[in-house]
């Protein structure tokens, strides 16, 4: 058998986009590399996946995606190896796993597949398994927690693309969804991720931020993430929170209409730390007091909720997740900006009705500007018909 180490392009790389952003995403490639060819290579329902080839220094290239981070590019690797569907096909990706990792053979490693269009009785981490016990079997040692390196493995219809990465200098995650997975997760909803991501992703000192406003808050994953870390929120939402998960980590207080005050008492039957207001009352709040989350659920006018919520101070923060169109999140992010002290952070989820992906980042662009600064824009892994917009208040 031919060594199938020796079939890789001098500068190779896999790039996963979200398939619904793939045409943005192939525009960003070009601009960033134009003289490079970039190859669609695969499809499945929810990624696209590109081969590039580009010219240069391999270090610098990857210097170069590291500092300048993608807006609509998930995944930017590089590929050490490009093998053929083949029947015997897990053999020869041991055999090219030990030529590729022989040389460092004392440290350790951990497999990760992802079957993109390629069809097979096994799932990925049957597959993980498999070549696990193998490449143990002649020697090497498996870490899962804290691996030296890791073995990326994609299978694509009409061939296989692996990649061996240093963990001490890159990391990556080819499924999200399943490394959540793996571990137990105290959180209200799934889009208590999509807020974990923005932070990281976007750079945000959260020991900065003592109290922060969330728009569009139900059911209060958002909130809960915020709480734990020890911040103050004022989550605006129509709709019922998870009160009892919130209770878990902070005082909560619920303003709220008198037509339902005797429905609230219910809950609080079930969550006895659960403190009701009546909006007509609220002249009496001074601040955040005794509260780590105030949520405001009264039907109030925009002009009223803005008073309402002065009444708590200037927040550090601003977190928009609300099922409205691109440019409406914007008015409400701008009309919401005198409650923000200078400085502050904006992070806001902006949902796609139509395909016009390039519109809608115009829009955000030139609304946000006109009260923020800094303006970025990413399709994080856990946004879905959607992607987050990052800024600065002025």
């Amino acid at each position: 058998m031919k060594n199938p180490v020796n079939k890789m392009a001098k500068n190779t790389y896999i790039i996963f986009t979200d398939r619904r952003f793939a045409q943005t995403a192939y525009k960003e490639l070009k601009n960033r590399f134009p003289e490079s060819e970039f190859f669609r290579s695969g499809e499945n329902r929810e990624i696209r996946v590109f081969i590039g080839e580009i010219e240069g220094d391999a270090e610098e290239i990857l210097y170069n995606v590291r500092t300048k981070k993608f807006s609509f590019v998930d995944i930017f690797m590089p590929v050490n190896a490009r093998l053929g569907i083949m029947k015997e096909i897990h053999e020869e990706i041991i055999e090219t796993l030990k030529s590729l990792l022989k040389n460092e053979q004392d440290k350790s490693f951990k497999i990760e597949v992802k079957k993109v269009d390629f069809r097979t009785e096994l799932k990925a981490k049957e597959i993980e398994i498999l070549i696990g016990e193998a490449l143990e079997r002649s020697g090497f040692r498996v870490d899962l927690d804290a691996p030296e390196r890791e073995a990326f493995i994609v299978f694509l219809e009409k061939e296989v693309l692996i990649s061996v990465i240093d963990t001490d200098k890159e990391k990556y995650i080819l499924d999200y969804f399943r490394e959540e997975n793996k571990k137990r997760q105290n959180v209200v909803n799934r889009s208590e991720f999509k807020l974990r991501e923005a932070i990281k992703f976007f750079g945000i000192d959260l020991t900065k931020v003592q109290k922060a406003l969330d728009i569009g808050a139900a059911p209060g994953g958002w909130t809960h993430y915020l709480a734990e870390q020890g911040i103050k929120i004022a989550a605006v939402d129509n709709a019922l929170l998870s009160y009892a998960r919130l209770s878990e980590v902070a005082k909560l207080l619920v303003i709220t209409d008198p037509e339902e005050t005797e429905n609230l008492k219910k809950i609080t039957k079930k969550v006895p730390e659960l403190n009701l207001m009546d909006v007509s009352d609220i002249n009496t709040i001074a601040d955040f007091g005794k509260y780590g989350i105030i949520h405001i659920k009264a039907n109030l006018q925009p002009d009223k909720k803005i008073e309402l919520l002065q009444k708590l101070g200037k927040f550090d923060l601003l977190t928009i997740d609300a099922n409205i169109p691109a440019k409406e999140c914007s008015y409400i992010a701008n009309s919401l900006s005198e409650l923000l002290n200078h400085g502050a952070f904006l992070v806001m989820t902006v949902k796609l009705t139509t395909r016009n992906i390039n519109g809608y980042i115009r829009v955000i662009n030139e609304e946000l500007s006109k009260m923020y600064y800094g303006v970025s824009i990413k399709k994080l892994p856990y946004n879905r018909e959607e992607f987050t917009a990052f800024a600065v208040r002025k």
